[in-house]
């Protein structure tokens, strides 16, 4: 039944230096790894005391996102006050939320339907907690800035997402438990559209100290399946997914690059040797309840994404309980995979990398090759299993007649398991081609800037790329937002587009090119949903053109078809503006500095009201013998400094 089935049509992603799913994929495919090893001095530039560094037990190994402090505060509404005191996680989540719509084909601010967000992040490591006595103004902003429960609901406040928004907590395995409650969400009917997405980022971002009783590698490389496995390493991850159900998404022609096909969620109980410990009954029941969900038996899967942490025996248990599954199919082969020997162990974004991993896989057909293995760990005996371990990597090849289907396991301390059964979606119908001659460009950006950048970016894709030219067309006029810097090109091919888009960008003057440089709209410009329906009929593509580039937008959806359907292409070019850590100390963080005037200011409002922290270290230190004394004059610099302050928190 279609109705139980969900696609996944959108996604985005950071892991490592790969800054969406083409590079993620491409990393991947090719048996890359992101972890890696770190000088004594990139070390203690990460906030590590020497100390530390020169113990003998310190590792120095990590897998760091690049730019992972960076965020484009301005994009988002946020004052510099606030996008510093917001955590860095919550800031990734919102780059890659637009980014993961971007690659759907949906604009936010059109979706006039419930759409939901579910939400996981890991622990915040820069700021102490924030107790009821810090709940000032700047306390109360670190406090839901920072905290996992508003996660979800600022993304859902930023894009003006109604449906159902929940943050997701059950440790490693919380991505992939968020996917299962939005797929339930979806089924249930509460959203027509949801997004999953999870970010864990620590600080320091890589190193840590050695210990036989934890699950950290001591050689600094993770190795699931190995005999020399020692352990893991943690990672940075953020990535999305963006959900339909899937009978909506063939009939709206969306991009599809997997279907789930069935969840489960489930807990180990008390039947282990300990909390901490895994379970193979636990992880069993929740695979075989998934393969219930999906109507499928053990035979259906040919591959499955295993939880592969790279643990001397927590890699056994995972099998064995995999074996207790699988063991009775009958002439067949089950490859095993782990995406952490690439990425490391992602703690809350681990199950999503693993879901990621599966969708590429089924839209590429293609077994990646499983890395760091070697000779497989003793405690496992592939013999008597119908398991197998591509270590080269090779095409997914099936029977004309069969669907490849995979399994992916993600299971949390504490024991909460989740399974999800991805299969590969259905052919994809193309369009019946229209008879038009010209095809219309649209390209926007919040400022100059960014939009000559975005044009690099995407000439440089699709130099690199064998794309329709109808496809790419159709993708900018109705999966792309319209800002107030805009550039419309006109084409008839797609080399005449890259040679146009190649002229203006060295600044030469083009015919079939519309440019506006921020505008005040002129209402004797606006056409009616009638008169653009016209202009198309009539193929005055100038007229139309100029119409966008005044201000007004194009209700492109209302227009008659050229023909193209939604591809992939590259996301938004935030700007990168840096935001500086809190300096780390051995028994605190400090904050950011900032005065002790501060102004609270909602996110979405230009007034402000002033108050004086009652912890200012200058008139808290201020003493006459035991007492504490108020320092008029302190009080009166605090007060000079407002006007500074406002300028710099404005920006």
């Amino acid at each position: 039944m279609l109705n139980n089935k969900i696609a996944i049509i959108g996604l985005s992603c950071r892991y490592g230096a790969a800054r969406n799913g083409e590079d993620f994929w491409a990393m991947i495919k090719d048996g890359r790894s992101v972890v890696r090893r770190y000088s004594a001095e990139e070390m203690s530039a990460m906030g590590h005391t020497r100390q530390r560094i020169e113990n003998p037990q310190f590792v120095p190994v990590g897998s760091i996102i690049e730019g992972a402090t960076q965020f484009d505060n301005e994009f988002f509404g946020f004052s510099p006050l606030h996008a510093e005191l917001l955590d860095p996680q919550q800031r990734l989540l919102l780059e890659g939320a637009w980014h993961a719509m971007e690659d759907a084909g949906y604009v936010p601010e059109r979706c006039d339907y419930p759409v939901s967000v579910y939400v996981s992040v890991g622990q915040n490591t820069l700021y102490t907690p924030v107790t009821l006595a810090d709940l000032d103004a700047p306390g109360f902003f670190r406090f839901t800035g920072n905290d996992k429960d508003f996660a979800a609901t600022r993304i859902s406040y930023k894009l003006g997402f109604t449906g159902p928004s929940l943050s997701v907590q059950t440790a490693c395995s919380s991505s992939l438990v968020a996917t299962h409650l939005a797929c339930e969400s979806l089924i249930n009917e509460e959203s027509d559209m949801a997004l999953v997405g999870a970010a864990s980022l620590h600080f320091p971002a890589a190193g840590y100290i050695f210990s036989r009783d934890l699950i950290l590698s001591q050689g600094g490389v993770c190795r699931p399946f190995s005999d020399d496995a020692d352990g893991t390493v943690f990672g940075h991850g953020m990535g999305w997914v963006v959900l339909k159900r899937l009978d909506d998404a063939i009939q709206d022609n969306d991009m599809i690059y997997a279907v789930i096909c069935g969840s489960a969620v489930n807990n180990d109980g008390s039947h282990k040797n300990d909390y901490y410990a895994p379970s193979a009954v636990g992880q069993r029941n929740v695979i075989e309840d998934a393969l219930a969900v999906a109507g499928l038996t053990a035979e259906d899967i040919g591959y499955v994404e295993t939880h592969g942490t790279g643990t001397k025996m927590g890699d056994p248990i995972e099998i064995a309980g995999l074996n207790s599954v699988f063991s009775h199919t009958k002439n067949q082969k089950v490859y095993l995979g782990a995406v952490k020997a690439n990425i490391g162990h992602c703690n809350t974004a681990a199950g999503m990398a693993g879901l990621l991993k599966g969708a590429l896989m089924l839209k590429y057909k293609t077994i990646p090759p499983q890395i760091n293995v070697g000779t497989v760990n003793q405690n496992i005996d592939l013999s008597v299993t119908p398991f197998a371990i591509s270590e080269s990597g090779q095409p997914w090849q099936l029977n004309e007649k069969d669907i490849r289907r995979m399994g992916i396991s993600s299971f949390g301390i504490g024991g909460t398991n989740a399974h999800v059964i991805l299969e590969e979606p259905p052919k994809r119908q193309l369009p019946s081609n229209a008879s038009v001659t010209q095809l219309l460009f649209p390209f926007s950006a919040r400022n100059e800037q960014q939009l000559t950048q975005l044009l690099q970016q995407f000439l440089a894709f699709v130099r690199r790329s064998d794309l329709r030219c109808v496809d790419i067309a159709y993708s900018l006029q109705h999966g792309r937002a319209a800002f107030e810097h805009r550039i419309i090109f006109m084409a008839s091919g797609l080399k005449e587009l890259c040679i146009n888009m190649s002229h203006y960008l060295q600044h030469n003057v083009l015919k079939n090119v519309w440019h506006s440089a921020g505008f005040t709209p002129n209402p004797s410009m606006k056409l009616t949903v009638a008169q653009q329906q016209s202009y198309w009929q009539q193929q005055c593509w100038d007229e139309l053109a100029k119409v966008w580039c005044s201000g007004f937008d194009i209700d492109w959806d209302h227009m008659p078809g050229i023909g193209g359907q939604h591809i992939t292409l590259p996301g938004y070019p935030f700007a990168p503006v840096e935001w500086p850590l809190p300096v780390q100390s051995d028994s605190q963080t400090i904050l950011p500095d900032l005065p002790d005037l501060v102004a609270v200011q909602d996110e979405t409002q230009i007034s402000q009201n002033y108050t004086l922290a009652i912890n200012d270290i200058l008139l808290m230190q201020h003493r006459v013998g035991e007492r504490a004394k108020k320092n008029d004059l302190c009080i009166l610099q605090r007060v000079c400094a407002m006007p500074l302050f406002t300028r710099q928190m404005l920006g």
